[in-house]
């Protein structure tokens, strides 16, 4: 009789994972950036490149990441084999893929040392917000840029 509670427990803890494990809202994430140190003379990188990243590794294609930066700009690397073709994005970006990189606008300069980058991950039809999060960047000499931890 035991076995078969036990059984039982085990294949409802497993139906349980696989309803609710791929929900962003019930996996944690976060943003993961690729280099913790960046300045625009770097000519290995286009940016920060930053990841959401989930605790589940979660695959789930049914929403969009929208990032939002106070400074500088978002950009897309269409990379191939180490080159490739870089997009300006903006300030306010919703894309469907996780990789986005952070730099500085040439343009306007950066006015504070400490600024976010925020992501909100939002449902694909509704447009709901699952979940949000984000990363602090330091300014620390003029065109050095930090991650903050």
């Amino acid at each position: 009789m035991n076995k078969a509670k036990l059984k039982v427990a085990i294949i409802l803890c497993i139906l349980f994972f696989a309803m609710f494990g791929c929900d962003p809202q019930s996996d944690q994430f976060e943003i993961r950036p690729g280099i913790r140190e960046y300045t625009p003379l770097m000519s290995s990188t286009p940016g920060i490149p930053l990841m959401a990243v989930f605790s589940n590794d979660n695959q789930n294609t049914g929403y969009i990441f929208h990032w939002i930066t106070e400074e500088g700009i978002l950009l897309d690397w269409h990379e191939k084999d180490g080159i490739g073709r870089i997009e300006q994005l903006g300030k306010d970006v919703r894309i469907d893929q996780r990789k986005i990189y952070w730099t500085v606008d040439f343009e306007k300069e950066i006015a504070g040392e400490e600024f976010e980058v925020s992501l909100f991950i939002e449902r694909k039809d509704s447009g709901e917000v699952l979940q949000k999060t984000s990363i602090t960047i330091v300014q620390k000499e003029k065109g050095w840029f930090f991650v903050k931890q």
